[in-house]
């Protein structure tokens, strides 16, 4: 089976309700950040059916999904069977969150919610490598606290309380 690339059209629709980073990666590998959408924002990209796209919550970084997908691949889509490739459709890819997160991150977050002060994490019986994580994500998360570099280097040096 030889493989044809055709240029190919298609409408990356955002289904999140916050703002999305869409990558090209290049043939060595690179992601080229190519736009970022806004929540139900579209846009209408032609591509080939050779490109990789990928998508990533600006926030956070989490991948997320192109018609459940973890990327869009033109090649992976036999667009070719469809009657209407030829015509040069447009073909509309939704970009949505994963169905299901991962438990470190659901749990990660819930602490985060929990906790009233980043200096609290010294209190919770985990590792110290989750203390660091959560420390970082309510710093990152708290954009309004106005939270130094300094608050932050305290927090992460007080992480174990002495008995």
């Amino acid at each position: 089976m030889s493989l044809l690339i055709e240029s190919l059209y298609v409408r990356f629709v955002n289904c999140n309700e916050k703002l999305v980073d869409i990558f090209w990666i290049t043939y060595s590998g690179q992601f080229l950040l190519y736009t970022t959408l806004r929540p139900r924002q579209f846009v209408d990209v032609n591509t080939y059916t050779n490109h990789i796209w990928i998508f990533k919550e600006k926030e956070t970084g989490t991948t997320l999904m192109a018609n459940n997908k973890p990327c869009f691949c033109g090649i992976e889509n036999d667009y070719s069977s469809m009657t209407n490739f030829h015509h040069k459709k447009r073909y509309v890819i939704y970009i949505s969150k994963p169905l299901v997160r991962k438990l470190r991150s659901i749990c990660i977050n819930y602490v985060c919610q929990q906790l009233k002060r980043c200096t609290d994490v010294k209190y919770l019986e985990i590792p110290v490598t989750l203390k660091r994580e959560i420390i970082r994500k309510i710093h990152c998360q708290d954009a309004t606290s106005h939270v130094t570099e300094k608050d932050q280097e305290v927090c992460e040096k007080n992480l174990i309380v002495e008995v």
